[in-house]
Protein backbone atom coordinates (compact mmCIF):
# COMPACT_ATOMS: atom_id res chain seq x y z
CA UNK A 1 0.00 0.00 0.00
CA UNK A 2 3.20 2.46 0.46
CA UNK A 3 3.43 2.85 -3.38
CA UNK A 4 -0.31 3.07 -4.03
CA UNK A 5 -1.07 6.94 -5.20
CA UNK A 6 -3.83 7.18 -3.11
CA UNK A 7 -2.21 6.43 -0.10
CA UNK A 8 1.31 9.00 -0.99
CA UNK A 9 -1.75 11.58 -2.07
CA UNK A 10 -3.55 11.14 1.04
CA UNK A 11 -0.21 11.16 3.30
CA UNK A 12 0.64 14.80 1.34
CA UNK A 13 -2.83 16.15 1.80
CA UNK A 14 -3.19 15.42 5.79
CA UNK A 15 0.38 16.89 6.53
CA UNK A 16 -0.60 19.72 4.56
CA UNK A 17 -3.63 19.91 6.42
CA UNK A 18 -2.30 19.63 9.60
CA UNK A 19 0.33 21.81 9.05
CA UNK A 20 -2.48 24.55 7.76
CA UNK A 21 -5.44 23.43 10.03
CA UNK A 22 -3.74 22.30 13.30
CA UNK A 23 -0.76 24.21 14.08
CA UNK A 24 -2.48 27.19 13.56
CA UNK A 25 -5.81 26.30 16.29
CA UNK A 26 -5.36 28.10 18.79
CA UNK A 27 -7.33 25.05 21.02
CA UNK A 28 -4.48 23.20 19.69
CA UNK A 29 -1.55 25.53 20.70
CA UNK A 30 -3.18 25.66 24.82
CA UNK A 31 -3.07 22.23 25.15
CA UNK A 32 0.45 21.86 23.56
CA UNK A 33 1.22 24.22 26.06
CA UNK A 34 -0.39 22.33 28.96
CA UNK A 35 1.86 19.60 27.79
CA UNK A 36 5.01 21.17 27.45
CA UNK A 37 3.78 22.49 31.44
CA UNK A 38 3.50 18.98 32.32
CA UNK A 39 6.81 17.54 30.47
CA UNK A 40 8.38 20.27 32.86
CA UNK A 41 6.54 19.21 35.97
CA UNK A 42 7.47 15.56 35.09
CA UNK A 43 11.16 16.29 34.76
CA UNK A 44 11.04 17.98 38.18
CA UNK A 45 9.47 15.03 39.92
CA UNK A 46 11.33 12.38 42.25
CA UNK A 47 10.12 9.64 39.37
CA UNK A 48 13.30 7.45 38.60
CA UNK A 49 14.71 7.61 35.27
CA UNK A 50 13.50 4.23 34.76
CA UNK A 51 9.74 5.35 35.81
CA UNK A 52 10.15 8.78 33.74
CA UNK A 53 10.92 6.49 30.69
CA UNK A 54 7.95 4.44 31.02
CA UNK A 55 5.67 7.16 31.15
CA UNK A 56 7.76 9.21 28.00
CA UNK A 57 7.04 5.80 25.96
CA UNK A 58 3.30 5.44 27.12
CA UNK A 59 3.08 9.14 25.97
CA UNK A 60 4.63 8.50 22.50
CA UNK A 61 2.68 5.46 22.50
CA UNK A 62 -0.13 7.08 22.66
CA UNK A 63 0.54 9.82 20.05
CA UNK A 64 1.63 7.37 17.10
CA UNK A 65 -1.57 5.49 17.41
CA UNK A 66 -3.64 8.89 17.55
CA UNK A 67 -1.46 9.85 14.54
CA UNK A 68 -2.13 6.71 12.45
CA UNK A 69 -5.88 6.69 13.12
CA UNK A 70 -5.88 10.05 12.09
CA UNK A 71 -3.76 8.96 8.46
CA UNK A 72 -6.40 6.13 8.40
CA UNK A 73 -9.39 8.27 8.66
CA UNK A 74 -8.21 10.39 6.03
CA UNK A 75 -6.93 7.78 4.11
CA UNK A 76 -10.75 6.96 3.98
CA UNK A 77 -12.44 9.73 3.50
CA UNK A 78 -10.01 10.56 0.43
CA UNK A 79 -11.24 6.76 -1.05
CA UNK A 80 -14.58 7.46 0.31
CA UNK A 81 -14.43 10.84 -1.83
CA UNK A 82 -13.47 9.70 -4.87
CA UNK A 83 -15.56 7.03 -5.15
CA UNK A 84 -18.83 9.73 -4.54
CA UNK A 85 -17.40 11.75 -7.81
CA UNK A 86 -17.31 7.95 -9.66
CA UNK A 87 -20.86 7.36 -8.48
CA UNK A 88 -21.63 10.66 -9.42
CA UNK A 89 -20.13 10.17 -12.68
CA UNK A 90 -17.88 13.49 -11.81
CA UNK A 91 -14.69 11.55 -11.90
CA UNK A 92 -13.65 8.80 -14.32
CA UNK A 93 -10.68 6.53 -13.24
CA UNK A 94 -9.65 3.78 -16.06
CA UNK A 95 -11.61 2.28 -19.21
CA UNK A 96 -14.91 3.51 -17.81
Amino acid sequence: MKNDIEYLFSEYMSRLRYDKYVLKNEKYLDLKDEILKLQKELSETDFTEHQKKVVNDLLKADNEINDLGIRIIYFQAFKDCISLLQTLDILKIGNS
